[in-house]
């Protein structure tokens, strides 16, 4: 699906769902499409990528930090083509920065796309979430994550542990046979 669109992305897409299921992956991995960025190089190194998360201790995202993306964004794009900006845990975005965020997504102006993460969809303002395109992750069932963890070198009856106390999130269950 996300393949197919990259050639003519939207405004805006929010990937939602529990921690732990693959959004901020694919996310990224659709980023990089859209970037013709090589997946195995940090996105963080294209020029045209930006990447807006809480500051640390913080408990939301606010209209300072939205400010200062919208002035970054209305610099011209570093290679003259699309601007991706990624917004993780879009769902804590404070009233006045979730508006000032409206605006800039409702007239993005030049290639840009915005891709929001957030665990819960319903936190977004309503207006905000009708601007975009809709992407829900849902848990997985035991068995493919089990079969995945064993793709990626676990045992077994390590990896039917770790998937059952995984909850259906294979981003869990691969930090849990980490640690």
């Amino acid at each position: 699906g996300l393949r197919r669109v990259s050639t003519h992305p939207g405004n805006g897409y929010l990937f939602f769902g529990p921690t732990g299921v693959g959004k901020r992956l694919v996310a990224e991995r659709f980023a990089a499409a859209l970037l013709d960025h090589p997946t195995d190089r940090s996105l963080e190194a294209h020029p045209d990528f930006i990447r807006l998360t809480r500051e640390a201790e913080a408990r939301e995202l606010v209209v300072r930090q939205v400010r200062e993306l919208i002035q970054r964004v209305s610099l011209s794009s570093g290679r003259g083509g699309r601007t991706v900006i990624l917004i993780e845990e879009a769902d804590t975005l404070n009233e006045e920065a979730a508006n000032a965020l409206l605006k800039i997504v409702e007239e993005p102006g030049r290639q840009m796309t915005y891709l929001f993460l957030a665990e819960r969809a319903e936190r977004l303002p309503a207006t905000l979430r009708s601007r975009l395109a809709l992407l829900p992750f849902e848990r997985v069932a035991t068995m493919p994550i089990v079969t995945w963890l064993q793709g990626q070198g676990a045992e077994k009856e390590q990896a039917e542990e770790v998937a059952a106390w995984s909850h259906g999130c294979p981003g869990t269950a691969k930090r849990m046979l980490e640690d």
